[in-house]
């Protein structure tokens, strides 16, 4: 019976004048003076993260192992022999995959053995390049002391030889490389039996049942490859999991798809290698996600970086392409959308990187287009947009196609009517359709929470100081008397249109939209009471496609700093230009709010996690404020938002239960794709969106399905950073809540980071 082909061995070794294995490869990288033998990789490894630390590099390491061979009673015996031998024996075991610890059921314990080692004794050890050879010589001299040198301690510790241990007789092979192959009966303590001998040495030991066998194959620091040989694939898939190893054959050995995932687990290595697994370690992954039900996509992934800047055209039918985007390169999204629309058509939706993604500034978002074709929808927070520019992805350009299929879709229609007929008579949807999100700033400019130059204040106007122009009163009654739409949809299929198109005094569209967010930190933050001059500014960071929330609070740290004066339109006109230029201060500007307080050494800095904070001030607003510390995402009010709420002399714990509970309803809103604006009905109407949901899709939902899911979004995110290196102390609000009163209000913020995180973790097991 041969082991192995003869040319498997030789085809590369005549090419070679002084042929060296994988271990001295790696030994010539990084000396290890201190080793304990020959293939330990790991002390190479943690030598290598070490090394790697200093520069913060990542590192895929691919380290050793000692494979367990688990022969289950009712295995193929010859298979298992055959498969076994090859396992261990080819390359001279020099394999990090080997499976050099067999581990065999008592009942076939002696059947096995005798078959396995006759089979091991007929292998012939020789010279490589001679046909007739089935194994040939160690890496080194220094590699085959090594392994002889483990010989000697199972010798030491009552290991039973049943063959080899000792190099051949030939005195011709005496002189090389050569050992022969070795079966040792041994114990599970054994030192055999834990460490790495890395050439053609087998341990053997017998187990009694299934769960013995699992114990002693986990117990050991490796974890790389497992064989397991059964007929009961109940037991193959059950055992399988169980065993601590990233790759693992049934009844079969070394049988690899090439794109299939390559690593371990364990002292074995850290990462994947194999196709797209190698894709995802050696370049950046970053998810850029778009809605594409209508084509029956969910999403898609963009692996590493083009080598130009391109515009990904996905169409109804055909291939995705990849087209040359150098002429849409340093235009501002307004002209980009037309030029992409003048190629592509009327029927497609856009994704548009903008001109301060391209240089990769912090605060540029990912534009989409309204239902008239305008890119002012914008994806804002965190820097998506430097993020799609890092791939060189200028644009997504996506075909609209026909609805898509649904389970029963009489049902689901009837769902969608229903709803409709829901927001219809809701008063808080009623006030959305008229006064859209600016009517947020009329309550939080009466209640003292409304950001004002730069954080120092809570209320811009006074209710004796005249009208108060940011809010959704004021902007409301002076875009109907000048022709505007207060309402608007800010997409196909809305029915809530709390967006709006705010007109000039000459009627002239001016910006669309017009949003709190906006109002407050372009606004009020800044010292500015007109919203002419708002909607301005904010036309032209939509042309920038930044994030206005950002944008604001870094301008507002500017004039703190002295750069502006509060109130000066000309100085916020010149930092966007800075901005679209890409000049030296623009960069720094486009670097958001933490970085240019840094960079200008102001106190009052207003951001959490380096992300400029929404426009409720936390002092006043304590809910929205803990829910701005604890999210995933930095200062990010969507995440869970109750202005309204009643914080005066509520403790932490009931502040936090609160904000908990938002959290939950904010996190499967956006799960499942409704709008946060719909809250008001759909958070309260569960059952009523389980029912809609499992139409559509057929599925078997509760009302409880929706708790269950926010929960679980939560606990992502939460993992998710602490996985990226965030800690408590990273919550904390900026000093100055806690050290300055808020003008008017004469409060301050009350709640630390350690006691609101404890609160938390309290609320969550409950």
């Amino acid at each position: 019976m041969k082991l192995i082909e003869t040319k498997y061995f030789t085809s590369w070794f005549k090419k070679l004048k002084n042929p060296i294995g994988r271990a001295s490869i790696v030994r010539r990288l990084i000396r290890l003076e201190d080793s304990n033998h020959y293939g330990d990789f790991k002390d190479v490894g943690q030598k290598i993260i070490e090394a790697s630390a200093k520069t913060i590099k990542k590192v895929q390491l691919e380290l050793g192992g000692k494979g367990a061979n688990i022969i289950f009673a009712d295995a193929n015996i010859p298979a298992a022999v055959g498969g076994s031998a090859f396992a261990i024996f080819h390359n001279q075991g020099q394999a990090c995959i080997a499976g050099s610890r067999l581990i065999i059921h008592e009942d076939v314990v002696d059947e096995f053995l005798e078959k396995f080692t006759a089979l091991a004794k007929s292998i012939k050890v020789g010279d490589p390049t001679d046909p007739a050879t089935e194994m040939g010589p160690l890496t080194s001299q220094r590699h085959l002391e090594t392994v002889l040198e483990y010989c000697e301690i199972a010798k030491e510790q009552g290991g039973e030889f049943l063959t080899g241990g000792h190099q051949p007789d030939d005195e011709v092979l005496k002189k090389g490389c050569f050992v022969m192959p070795t079966i040792v009966r041994c114990k599970p303590t054994d030192r055999v039996f834990h460490e790495e001998v890395f050439g053609p040495f087998l341990t053997s030991i017998r187990f009694k049942d299934e769960e013995e066998a699992l114990a002693i194959a986990n117990d050991v620091e490796y974890g790389l490859t497992g064989y397991v040989w059964t007929n009961d694939l109940t037991r193959a898939l059950r055992f399988s999991n169980a065993l601590e190893a990233g790759m693992i054959w049934v009844n079969s050995e070394n049988v690899r798809h090439l794109p299939t995932p390559f690593g371990g687990v364990k002292n074995s290595g850290i990462g994947r290698d194999g196709a797209d697994w190698s894709f995802e370690f050696y370049m950046e992954q970053k998810n850029v996600a778009f809605a594409l039900g209508q084509l029956g996509m969910a999403g898609f992934t963009l692996n590493g970086q083009s080598e130009d800047w391109i515009v990904i055209h996905i169409p109804k039918e055909g291939s995705i392409t990849f087209n040359n985007a150098d002429e849409y390169l340093g235009k501002g999204n307004f002209e980009v959308a037309r030029m992409l629309h003048d190629k592509y058509g009327d029927k497609v939706s856009l994704g548009i990187c903008s001109p301060v993604g391209e240089y990769g500034g912090l605060m540029a978002g990912i534009s989409f287009t309204d239902p008239e074709k305008r890119p002012t929808r914008i994806a804002a927070r965190g820097g998506v947009g430097a993020v799609m520019g890092s791939k060189r992805v200028k644009a997504i350009v996506i075909e609209r196609n026909k609805m898509p299929e649904f389970s029963d879709k009489k049902k689901y229609m009837g769902s969608v009517k229903a709803y409709g007929k829901m927001l219809d008579v809701d008063p808080a949807i009623d006030n959305f359709r008229k006064l859209g999100t600016a009517m947020v700033g009329d309550f939080t400019n009466k209640v003292g929470g409304l950001p004002t130059r730069n954080f120092s204040a809570g209320t811009l106007v006074g209710k004796d100081e005249g009208p108060f122009k940011l809010g959704g009163q004021y902007i409301r009654k002076t875009n109907l008397e000048r022709g505007g739409e207060t309402t608007h949809a800010c997409m196909p299929g809305c029915m809530i249109k709390c967006s709006n198109i705010y007109a000039d005094k000459d009627g002239n569209e001016l910006c669309s939209p017009m949003e709190y967010e906006t109002l407050g930190l372009i606004g009020s933050n800044c010292g500015l009471t007109d919203p002419d001059d708002v909607a301005r500014l904010n036309d032209v960071a939509n042309d920038l496609g930044v994030d206005t929330i950002e944008l604001g609070a870094t301008i507002g740290v500017l004039m703190d700093a002295g750069e502006g004066s509060f109130g000066d339109v000309e100085f916020m006109s010149n930092v966007l230009e800075d901005i679209r230029d890409g000049n030296d201060k623009g960069q720094l500007y486009a670097k958001g709010t933490a970085r240019v307080g840094e960079h200008f050494n102001v106190d009052r800095v207003p951001a959490i996690k380096k992300q400029g904070i929404s426009a409720y001030d936390p002092r006043q607003i304590e809910v929205t404020g803990i829910s701005m510390m604890v999210t995933a995402q930095g200062a990010d009010h969507t995440a869970g938002n109750i202005p309204t709420f009643e914080c005066k002399d509520k403790t932490t714990e009931e502040l936090v239960a609160a904000s908990l509970d938002i959290q939950e309803d904010c996190a499967a809103t956006d799960s499942l794709g409704l709008c946060l604006f719909g809250r008001s009905v759909t958070n309260v109407q569960k059952s009523f969106i389980a029912d809609a949901l499992n139409n559509a899709h057929g599925t078997d939902l509760d009302e409880g399905f929706m708790k269950d899911i926010g929960r679980e979004a939560l606990e992502m995110e939460w993992q998710f950073n602490k996985d990226a290196g965030f800690t408590d102390e990273d919550d904390e609000l900026p000093k100055f809540f806690y050290d300055e009163i808020l003008a008017g209000k004469d409060v301050a913020a009350r709640h630390h980071t350690s006691e609101v995180n404890t609160a938390f973790r309290e609320a969550i097991k409950k």
